[in-house]
């Protein structure tokens, strides 16, 4: 059975492709480290990060995914991350599709990170 989270970032990259912005599923983005990203767009260094429950969750599993995230940030990438139950959720999915829409095409949305994952 798959997980939550693996299931949220099939239905991500399904809806994404659809959309007609289909990512990278699993980018290995680290020179050294084994780190990858859930979904991404390498050509403009722009990934999304799915979190599932369990080691997201955890102390050191929160602060292994500090140290990803800031890793990425010094290689200059751009990340965004989402819940994995918000991804499952239809009126959420389309708001965070419009909302990495928004980053791949440059578009500045000052509100945008606040409204994605507001309503149901």
């Amino acid at each position: 059975m798959a997980s939550v989270k693996s299931q949220a970032e099939q239905i991500l990259a399904d809806d994404l492709k659809s959309a007609g912005y289909p990512a990278i599923v699993g980018h290995r983005f680290h020179p050294d480290r084994l780190w990858k990203f859930d979904l991404a767009w390498p050509g403009i260094a722009l990934a999304v990060e799915i979190d599932g429950r369990g080691r997201h969750q955890r102390e050191k599993g929160e602060r292994e995914d500090q140290q990803k995230i800031n890793a990425a940030i010094e290689l200059r990438w751009r990340v965004l991350r989402y819940p994995a139950r918000s991804v499952t959720t239809h009126k959420r999915r389309a708001r965070i599709v419009e909302q990495i829409k928004r980053c791949i095409c440059g578009v500045e949305c000052p509100d945008s990170a606040s409204c994605v994952l507001v309503g149901d």
